[in-house]
């Protein structure tokens, strides 16, 4: 199957060829986090004592809780 989509081509150009057409990658989904939330996190986060991950993502659980933020889970904050 592949050979038919390369064959009139020079041999060594088919990898590319090949690579070129396998593109069936799904853009990234972007969890919903409302601004406010994301500043408050990052003021928080990044602070001279240099809190832990974890513990700030706590303390911004429960300011969402209070404000009514949305905020996603702790792996999609740390993939920002």
């Amino acid at each position: 199957r592949w050979y038919y989509k390369v064959k009139n081509f020079e041999r060594s150009d088919w990898l590319p060829l090949l690579i070129a057409k396998y593109d069936n990658k799904r853009p990234a989904a972007i969890a919903e986090f409302t601004p406010e939330a994301w500043e408050s996190f990052k003021a928080d986060y990044f602070r001279l004592e240099r809190p832990q991950f974890g513990s700030c993502y706590e303390r911004l659980k429960r300011s969402a809780k209070e404000q009514g933020w949305v905020i996603p889970s702790m792996t999609s904050i740390k993939r920002r």
